[in-house]
């Protein structure tokens, strides 16, 4: 049915009519791998910002056919990566603790993927810093065409263009370092001259946001102070400094 190749069974597969004539025949994808292990990893112990280097065998040379997941949760696989060798950011949510470290292998089809590897590797967080956050942001009015744009620390993270089928913008798990930090709601488009708008910040945070009003109209500001868990290993300014971005240039009806 197929030919072994090292570590990887290649499927062809080919369609014929009644009297046996090919008809298709799609090219050869590689469907799974066998004997995927992890073997150590670099460093085995720190923060849940650390890097880990993870050595091991039966990976892919393509970063986006590796899987990696620490504690149940997946990790995202940095370049470069080879059959023994992979790099991996630590998912932020992890708690202080040990923490199981898994890989699983697709084909170079991409879609069918080894079990998790089982090898007892662990990673232990010893110190937890900054965290993930999660900003949503919606119109919370009847008409559903409003418009609000989103910056976090002077960063223009991108607008919500509200519609009837259309009118939530959700930033999920944004990294963010320890400390205080501004996220601000500029209006946008507002075409009853009523901005009502709705928003919450949650995660890693002190202490939630939440905030509903209906004067979110273009060129207004609304500024949401709020401060991330953790040791900040470096100083980020004056504590309470609403950091404001240059809005001269944003066009409200875009």
């Amino acid at each position: 049915m197929g030919e072994q190749t090292g570590n990887y069974l290649d499927f062809q597969y080919t369609s014929r009519d009644l009297t046996g004539t090919a008809l298709q025949t799609l090219p050869k994808a590689v469907s799974f791998s066998e004997n995927v292990h992890v073997q150590s990893i670099a460093p085995e112990e720190g923060t849940n910002r650390a890097v880990l280097h993870i050595r091991g065998m039966g990976f892919h040379s393509r970063p986006e056919n590796n899987q990696v997941r620490i504690g149940g949760i997946e990790a995202e696989v940095f370049l470069p990566s080879n059959p023994r060798s992979l790099w991996a950011q630590l998912p932020p949510q992890l708690e202080e603790g040990k923490h199981l470290v898994q890989v699983r292998v697709s084909g170079d089809d991409g879609r069918t993927w080894t079990s998790w590897t089982d090898d007892p590797v662990w990673y232990t967080v010893t110190k937890k810093l900054g965290g993930a956050v999660k900003v949503m942001v919606w119109d919370s009015g009847n008409w559903k065409d409003d418009a609000f744009r989103l910056f976090l620390d002077g960063v223009d993270k991108g607008t919500l263009y509200a519609s009837p089928g259309s009118y939530v913008k959700t930033w999920d798990g944004l990294l963010l370092t320890p400390g205080p930090h501004t996220a601000m709601l500029l209006g946008v488009n507002a075409p009853d001259g009523v901005g009502t708008y709705s928003i919450r910040i949650t995660g890693d945070v002190d202490a939630p946001v939440k905030d509903d009003g209906i004067d979110l109209t273009p060129g207004v500001r609304k500024f949401y102070r709020f401060n991330v868990k953790g040791e900040s290993s470096a100083k980020r300014g004056v504590l309470g400094t609403v950091l404001e971005p240059d809005v001269s240039k944003v066009l409200y009806f875009e």
